[in-house]
């Protein structure tokens, strides 16, 4: 649960913080989409998921359902020749998970329950980490993503230190520096340099650390020059999947794993100021988990939605 929200709150680099501004960004029918951040340039955004993962425990079905929802502040905190230092803070974070007919709740902005994840959660909210990159993309550092993970293990006062070793086992492979790295440099939104008209599209493809190996394909194509309100809007088509033999670990049990699926969806930029102000997504993923000779077929569907709030 707990990655799954980290993972999530990454991916508003890719849908929520891609300033995008020229000195003209309209010209005829055609628009300029471009990286650009000024020192002091602040931006809040909520990003809210809906997800229903469906089950096959042998012939008995089950059903979870996920309701996320993450405050996150961007801010670029320097610049200097074409390097920008963006620190990202999670503001806040609420969720609400029912399966099995029992519900799990958290609210950072209240009180909540001691308990491992509720105390990983509050060591969570209010931390930042740094990323630098230039304006054309190109992610030069990460940095303070370690440190998040290590306020969020220490701050796991009731679980034991095996529990601990294995959190911050799973999470520094998926959320290290490193690991950051290597997923902010392949996910990235990179837009092309020529400027764009209507129907034009380009494909971005991503090998992602995550909880297991995935593979990502999604083709971007400008849908939308509405000058009149001054945006332009990008649908989003794409599929995801495992890689081949992929494998998750969780409890010092591997699984092997298997999934495949499609998102789709459409981000609006304000060409004003060049925010992408906001991001849908759909998700439907189906695939199954093996483990000790059992395999359980799973269908996960999410609806994503990110967009900026003042």
């Amino acid at each position: 649960m707990l990655n799954k929200i980290l993972y999530l709150s990454f991916c508003l680099l890719l849908l929520g913080a891609c300033n995008n501004k020229s000195t003209n960004p309209t010209k005829g029918d055609e628009v300029e989409l471009k990286l650009h951040f000024e020192k002091g340039d602040k931006h809040s955004l909520v990003m809210s998921i809906k997800q229903n993962i469906e089950q096959l425990m042998g012939s008995t079905p089950n059903t979870t359902i996920q309701n996320i929802e993450t405050g996150y502040v961007m801010e670029a905190i320097a610049k200097e020749n074409d390097i920008v230092s963006l620190k990202n803070t999670y503001d806040w974070n609420v969720f609400e998970i029912t399966m099995m007919g029992n519900t799990t709740s958290y609210d950072s902005r209240k009180e909540n329950e001691v308990n491992p994840l509720s105390q990983a959660m509050d060591a969570m909210t209010g931390k930042s980490f740094i990323m630098k990159f230039t304006e054309d993309g190109k992610i030069n550092a990460i940095e303070g993503s370690n440190n998040i993970i290590d306020a969020i293990v220490d701050n796991m006062s009731t679980a034991n230190e095996q529990q601990k070793a294995a959190m911050r086992q799973q999470m520094e492979k998926q959320f290290g520096e490193e690991a950051m790295m290597k997923n902010m440099a392949q996910m990235f939104l990179q837009y092309p340099k020529n400027p764009l008209k209507v129907g034009d599209s380009w494909e971005q493809k991503a090998d992602i650390v995550s909880s297991f190996p995935m593979h990502a394909e999604t083709t971007y194509i400008l849908k939308t020059i509405d000058k009149a309100n001054n945006i332009a809007i990008l649908e989003i088509d794409g599929t995801i999947r495992s890689k081949e033999g992929a494998q998750l670990t969780s409890s010092g049990m591997t699984m092997d794993v298997e999934f495949s699926g499609t998102q789709k969806g459409e981000t609006t930029i304000d060409l004003s100021n060049g925010m992408a102000n906001l991001a849908t997504l759909s998700q439907d993923i189906k695939g199954s988990i093996t483990a000790m000779g059992q395999k359980v077929p799973m269908t996960i569907i999410s609806e994503i939605i990110i967009k900026e709030v003042n």
